[in-house]
């Protein structure tokens, strides 16, 4: 086959696996101003990261595995970067579901397609942040739940995968 027909099947699959994505969002009026990006980077520049203390990091629990000690040392989340962060991941999928509507399949562009694939990226990149910064609370619950014949690691893995879930559906409001 020619180079341009491949081309076009490639972005045929690619167009199709964008439709099909199921992507929900919880929307807020600021995702319909024009300068929604803005206001939402300025709130996650405006509140930083909870600084960690010395007394913080000696809490780190000495029964712990090593691979979940090195959660201590990912920073808390203020109540108002997790709630801009939050806002931005939200966004990030708004965009892609209004970006999606407009693209007809039929007549789908690299550039359209690239377009839909970053934002799921950036959505993506956003949960995993709020993700990493609650890890350490699924250790927690996990270590107050560990009974004989539990495995610690079972409960973390459990808890992070409830942990996902419960990201993906949280309203801020």
């Amino acid at each position: 086959r020619p180079s341009s027909s491949v081309y076009g099947v490639v972005l045929d699959e690619r167009a199709a696996r964008l439709s099909k994505r199921k992507t929900k969002f919880i929307d807020d009026p600021i995702y319909h101003l024009d300068n929604a990006e803005q206001l939402i980077d300025e709130m996650l520049r405006g509140d930083s990261i909870a600084p960690e203390t010395s007394s913080e990091e000696s809490r780190v629990p000495r029964d712990l595995p090593p691979e979940l000690q090195s959660l201590y040392r990912e920073p808390l989340l203020s109540p108002a970067r997790e709630r801009a962060l939050f806002l931005k991941f939200n966004y990030r999928k708004y965009q892609f579901a209004m970006a999606r509507r407009r693209l007809d399949p039929q007549l789908a562009r690299a550039r359209d397609l690239d377009r839909l694939e970053r934002l799921l990226r950036l959505a993506a990149e956003v949960k995993n942040e709020i993700v990493r910064a609650n890890l350490r609370l699924v250790v927690s619950v996990a270590r107050r739940h560990l009974r004989p014949g539990l495995d610690l690691m079972e409960l973390v893995s459990e808890g992070s995968v409830t942990l996902m879930r419960a990201v993906e559906s949280f309203d801020v409001h």
